[in-house]
């Protein structure tokens, strides 16, 4: 009996300490795996989106009951109006300025990977060519200056891996710190992407809701109503005239707002049509040289 509770004792010992190494080392959890798609979906987490998000909702809410109000007057009512359509318009610019954010980050760190690798595979080459060199002067088929080139070759290499090593720290940084992860592994952006450009048209048209141009519009707005309320009968031609020039300095504020925008829509414009024909370029010249290395390998392997 006694050997029984012994054998016992140690199976229950032995039962512990497996319970606490299996604590005390959990299960690794497999890095997450970020597409373009997984980065868009994580904009309305973002605190200036939520921001936007619930000042918009308080704009709404006080609209309404504006509205329900009886006793209302007109500037009141105007005035609630307006801030909800600002707190809209300026809740749809945030979305647009984060997702340009995180897509700019995303792309950041995907080019910095692909120049860490270049580096590394660079770095790879210059080791490979310094010991040819070697076993060449070995050999008597080389000099003590090709060696010399080809370890200031190596060590230039060696400097660009670890700038670029640098780089992709910094760039997976800035895309942890506004992700909120760490751990992660970015999916390539497809090559398939081939989005129409709107045109110029389309740009103006939607500049019309901008937060920037909205205001001065708003401004404008409220000027008109205060030079409506002014009854002839009871306010002076001073106060008149001062509300007239009001609103021409507002309807030109609106005027200057509009060219404004307009140019800056243009100069995006001609950016993103001067993008999508780089890239065209690129891919062009991606495919030729994917069909170089394959002939190339073809007569590697064919000796």
């Amino acid at each position: 009996m006694k050997k029984l509770f012994i054998v016992l004792a140690l199976i229950a010992l032995v039962s512990v300490s497996t319970a606490q190494e299996t604590t005390a080392q959990p299960a690794q959890q497999p890095a997450l795996s970020l597409s373009l798609q997984d980065i868009l979906q994580r904009v309305s987490q973002r605190t200036n989106v939520i921001t936007a998000q619930l000042e918009l909702s308080d704009s709404q809410v006080s609209l309404s009951r504006v509205q329900a109000d009886p006793l209302a007057i007109k500037p009141d009512i105007v005035q609630a109006q307006q801030r909800s359509a600002k707190a809209q318009a300026d809740y749809t610019q945030t979305l647009y300025e984060t997702q340009s954010e995180l897509v700019k980050a995303y792309t950041d760190a995907l080019e910095a990977e692909a120049q860490r690798n270049l580096a590394s595979q660079a770095l790879g080459l210059s080791q490979q060519a310094l010991r040819i060199a070697q076993i060449r002067f070995d050999r008597g088929g080389a000099t003590q200056l090709d060696v010399k080139d080809a370890e200031n070759d190596l060590a230039g290499s060696q400097k660009n891996f670890e700038f670029a090593e640098e780089g992709m720290r910094l760039a997976n940084s800035n895309l942890s710190s506004l992700l909120g992860v760490t751990d992660y592994v970015l999916q390539p952006m497809s090559q398939d992407i081939n989005l129409p450009l709107p045109t110029l048209d389309q740009v103006k048209a939607a500049l019309e809701g901008h937060p920037t141009l909205l205001q001065v519009k708003q401004g404008a707005e409220m000027a008109q109503i205060g030079l409506d309320l002014l009854d002839p009968s009871y306010s002076s031609r001073q106060q008149i005239d001062n509300a007239k020039l009001q609103l021409g300095q507002a309807q030109e504020g609106v005027g200057e707002a509009r060219r404004g925008l307009g140019i800056q829509a243009q100069n995006f414009l001609n950016q993103a049509q001067n993008a999508f024909n780089t890239r065209r370029v690129e891919l062009d010249g991606l495919r030729n040289a994917q069909e170089r290395l394959t002939l190339e390998r073809q007569r590697l392997d064919s000796g």
